[in-house]
């Protein structure tokens, strides 16, 4: 209690104000000392009650007792005498003595009401002023504890199209973080000295810097990032409201950093290309509070967590085959093979290359399709004569299931026995002809006849038979050849000796 923090006043029967006095430190309410004389003998009535404000102290409850005191002056001989009664009534009234006005306080609560909210979005900056992803955890009974416990337990049935809790996501992909940070219920005397938010996420599998982190007043839309000290280090996140901004009395100076908003941190997170396929990303908050104690100089630091949040990597598989062709050499996107699923829809067609390789894209699997999917791969039969095509359906059976210990897609995959298509090229038959060859007189004789034809009919095989005979006569003639050279030596020799 404060010295003259408190009014009393004094009436007379008629209600007329005697006087208005106020407590000291100690508590005591004491009234100039009132004279009765001669001429004031019989009984006085009067009353004291507290002056209760106009504007009254927030979270003060004022005593409304009513004292009514009977003094009564009696006159012996010379001698007069006063007594005096009380009869109190009304407010905190504990009996009809009581002389005690009694007013209460109720002190802030010890832990500041407040529930920080969390949300994984699509979009830098969403509904920064608004409260469109409020409601999206409304189909749960405690979001916070459920989501911690099951971060999928939200479901998207009922979530804004921006909210991608749950969602799967590939890498590389840049999202955002909301973390609200909550002062909605926050008053200047709750002596708070600091507020702030800590945000986990896994260091391994995403990328966020202290420049990609932006806070904003959801009542004006403004950013504040200036008004927190904000660091990124070992996977976590850390946001406190700066010192400057608390006064003398060591609380939050409201006139600078104001209360009765959200904090929205607006956290950018890109996927990094390492991780492994099918693995879940999950991430948590929490936001704490500096509550000062002026009493006992000391500080409380609730902390509450936010909803657990998460996003996921599908699992890939990949569909490879190969092309052999035998006859001749394999040609690049020569031949085509198409991939069909269980219901014979067409997913892909795609030619081999130089080498023989058949590749589709890669098919992604997500948490929603869990389960057992089948398909077929078959080589399409082209119109080339020559080619016999391969009839060979390849079948590939690929099991998706999520495991929840692991936090991970898993996949089994079947794989055909045999994954390698072969064609056979049969080369074309030499065409059949015998060309022919005659030595006649007369020009452009029976052009277009065939008299020459049964000309070598007496042999056996015209063109190894006339072969045959040319190559004797080439015999006989370069036999003839020789004796000739042979003669003319001798000649020359005889001539050179007898001359």
């Amino acid at each position: 209690m404060k010295d003259k923090e408190f009014s009393f006043v004094l009436k007379d029967a008629e209600g007329n104000e005697i006087e208005t006095v106020k407590n000291d430190a100690d508590g005591n309410v004491t009234f100039t000392a009132l004279n009765y004389d001669k001429t004031k003998v019989g009984v006085h009535k009067y009353t004291v009650e507290e002056v209760i404000p106009a504007a009254k102290e927030d979270r003060m409850d004022y005593d409304t007792m009513k004292a009514n005191i009977t003094v009564t002056v009696s006159k012996s001989g010379h001698v007069l005498t006063t007594v005096t009664t009380y009869a109190s009534e009304g407010g905190n009234a504990t009996g009809a003595d009581d002389k005690e006005f009694n007013n209460k306080v109720t002190p802030p609560p010890t832990t500041p009401e407040f529930k920080p909210e969390k949300f994984v979005v699509n979009k830098e900056k969403f509904d920064i002023t608004g409260d469109k992803l409020m409601d999206d955890d409304n189909e749960l009974t405690d979001e916070v504890a459920e989501t911690n416990a099951n971060p999928y337990a939200d479901k998207s049935t009922n979530n804004e199209a921006e909210n991608i809790n749950g969602k799967t996501l590939k890498k590389g992909d840049k999202f955002y973080y909301q973390v609200w940070l909550d002062t909605t219920k926050f008053t200047a005397d709750q002596n708070i000295q600091y507020v702030g938010i800590t945000d986990d996420y896994e260091e391994d599998k995403l990328d966020v810097t202290t420049d990609g982190i932006k806070v904003y007043d959801s009542v004006s839309g403004a950013d504040v990032t200036s008004k927190f000290d904000i660091k990124v280090e070992d996977g976590k996140i850390s946001a406190t409201s700066k010192a400057e901004f608390v006064n003398e009395n060591s609380v939050i100076d409201t006139t600078k950093f104001e209360f009765g908003r959200y904090y929205k941190f607006d956290i950018a997170a890109t996927i990094k290309t390492t991780v492994k396929d099918g693995i879940d990303i999950e991430n948590t908050a929490s936001q704490i509070v500096h509550v000062y104690d002026p009493y006992n100089n000391t500080v409380e630091k609730p902390e509450k967590p936010t909803q657990k949040r998460v996003v996921n990597i599908p699992v890939s598989v990949d569909f490879n085959f190969t092309k052999k062709l035998e006859g001749r050499t394999l040609k690049d996107q020569e031949f085509s093979f198409v991939l069909k699923d269980a219901k014979g829809t067409e997913i892909e067609t795609v030619k081999n290359d130089k080498d023989g390789n058949v590749k589709f894209k890669s098919l992604e699997f997500t948490k929603d399709q869990v389960g057992t999917h089948k398909y077929t791969i078959e080589e399409v039969a082209g119109t080339d004569a020559t080619v016999t095509y391969d009839k060979m359906k390849a079948e590939v059976t690929v099991k998706v299931s999520y495991d929840g210990t692991a936090k991970a897609l898993i996949k089994n995959v079947t794989d055909a026995p045999d994954k390698e298509f072969s064609n056979t090229v049969t080369p074309p038959e030499t065409p059949e002809f015998q060309p022919k060859k005659f030595v006649v007189k007369d020009e452009k004789f029976d052009t277009t006849g065939d008299k020459l034809v049964d000309d070598d009919a007496e042999l056996t095989d015209a063109v190894t038979d006339t072969k045959q005979i040319l190559m004797r006569i080439k015999l006989t003639t370069t036999k003839l050849k020789i004796s000739i050279l042979q003669h003319l030596r001798r000649v020359t020799k005889w001539f050179t000796k007898f001359g």
